[in-house]
C-alpha cells in the first residue's frame, strides 16, 4: 500500500514540476496581452498533461481496482490511438494493402 501511495504521488508531482517551470508570461505582463498570437497550445497541452497526471496518480495510489485492470486498459489504449491516427492521416491507405506506403502508415500510427 505504500508502495503504490508513493508511486501515486510521484506521477502527479512529476507533472507538476513541468508546469511550475513553464514559461507563460503572467496575466499582468504586456506579453500576455497580444491579441495576434491566439491560443498557446503547448501551454494547453502541459496543463493538461499534468492534470492527467494528477488524476492518473491519485486513481493509482487509491484504487487497487486500477492497478489490475491497467494492464488489460494499457493495450487497449495503444490500439485506439493507432486507429485515430489512421483516421487523421491523409497519406494512410483506406483498404488493406501490402506495399510500402500501406506498411510505413501502420508504423507511423505504432509509433505515435
Amino acid at each position: 500500500m505504500v508502495r503504490a501511495f508513493l508511486t501515486g504521488l510521484l506521477i502527479a508531482l512529476v507533472p507538476m514540476s513541468a508546469v511550475a517551470q513553464s514559461s507563460a508570461p503572467s496575466p499582468s505582463s504586456p506579453e500576455s496581452r497580444i491579441p495576434d498570437r491566439g491560443v498557446d497550445k503547448t501551454g494547453v497541452f502541459v496543463d493538461s498533461l499534468a492534470l492527467l497526471g494528477i488524476e492518473h496518480g491519485i486513481r493509482l495510489a487509491f484504487q487497487p481496482g486500477t492497478r489490475r485492470e491497467l494492464r488489460v486498459g494499457h493495450p487497449i489504449h495503444g490500439a485506439a490511438a493507432g486507429y485515430l491516427w489512421l483516421e487523421h492521416d491523409p497519406k494512410a491507405p483506406i483498404t488493406i494493402e501490402f506495399d510500402n506506403r500501406y506498411w510505413a502508415s501502420r508504423g507511423r500510427a505504432a509509433a505515435g
